[in-house]
């Protein structure tokens, strides 16, 4: 689902809509689309593991998307942005995920010039993959701090 997304967005939307791009290289654009999906993928589970009914993850996100938006830093600067606020926006997989994207398909830019970005989605993969791992393979009988 992640990678329709991508495809659709980098793709379709961007050549019907006719928006400025770069001659992204496609193995850069699979890459970076690739670790985008794998982090948010993480995220996702990691998040889910703590909520004990599938529907509280959806409405916690629901409501905070825009202040997800927000701090990914492309309709507000991030240099109008507090320093904390703005290193805890990189532990979402949005904030370097869409520099990635952005930087890769409407600017060229290759893997090592969005080294950053890289290296941020690879940390919250670990990160987001390793609690999502650790929750979902205790043994049952361990306790809950679900909500």
């Amino acid at each position: 689902m992640g990678w329709i997304d991508v495809a659709y967005y980098a793709g379709f939307v961007f050549w019907f809509q006719d928006y400025p791009r770069a001659a992204a290289a496609p193995g850069t654009l699979i890459v970076a689309g690739s670790l985008f999906v794998a982090a948010t993928v993480a995220a996702a589970l990691a998040l889910a593991s703590v909520f004990r009914t599938r529907e509280r993850p959806l409405q916690l996100l629901m409501g905070t998307s825009l202040v997800i938006f927000f701090l990914a830093g492309l309709s507000w600067p991030a240099e109008a942005t507090p320093t904390w606020l703005a290193f805890l926006a990189r532990l979402l997989p949005t904030t370097p995920g869409i520099h990635l994207m952005v930087g890769v398909n409407q600017m060229g830019a290759s893997l090592v010039e969005q080294g950053r970005e890289v290296l941020n989605l690879l940390g919250l993969i670990l990160l987001y993959g390793g609690v999502a791992w650790w929750r979902f393979t205790r043994p049952s009988g361990a306790p809950s701090t679900g909500a």
